[in-house]
């Protein structure tokens, strides 16, 4: 799971053995960034992302949070000072329409795909 020691031959922990990128990945296909509060429909300060990303301090190690800001960094979600003075992340939601409409989608019998769309009676 970690890198071996050269000297001994151990497993040597790294803050990358506790991240997961595909949080990150869940992140950028939700949100787009904004550049400006007032486009936001939410602000995400380093309070916030520490509970979106369950990421921790963990001793010895490091901030596990500083690994997922540097990849939204590099994703383009750049911090910014929110009106309330502290640094966030200003993003508004994709358009999950076009993602969401095979779920619309009612299976027949086998599994396969119908061509009507689910209604509420």
């Amino acid at each position: 799971m970690g890198k071996k020691s050269k000297d001994s031959g151990e497993a040597v922990l790294t803050l990358q053995n506790f991240y997961i990128p595909q949080k990150v990945d869940a992140f950028c296909n939700s949100y787009l960034p904004c550049e400006d509060e007032r486009n936001a429909r939410e602000v995400y300060t380093d309070a916030k992302l520490r509970i979106y990303f369950q990421a921790s301090i963990i001793p010895l190690l490091g901030d596990l949070l500083t690994l997922y800001i540097n990849e939204l960094d590099a994703r383009g979600f750049h911090f910014h000072t929110s009106v309330t003075g502290e640094p966030a992340i200003f993003v508004r939601e994709r358009d999950m329409s076009v993602n969401l409409l095979p779920g619309l989608l009612a299976c027949g019998e086998n599994g396969e795909e119908d061509d009507t769309l689910l209604t509420s009676d």
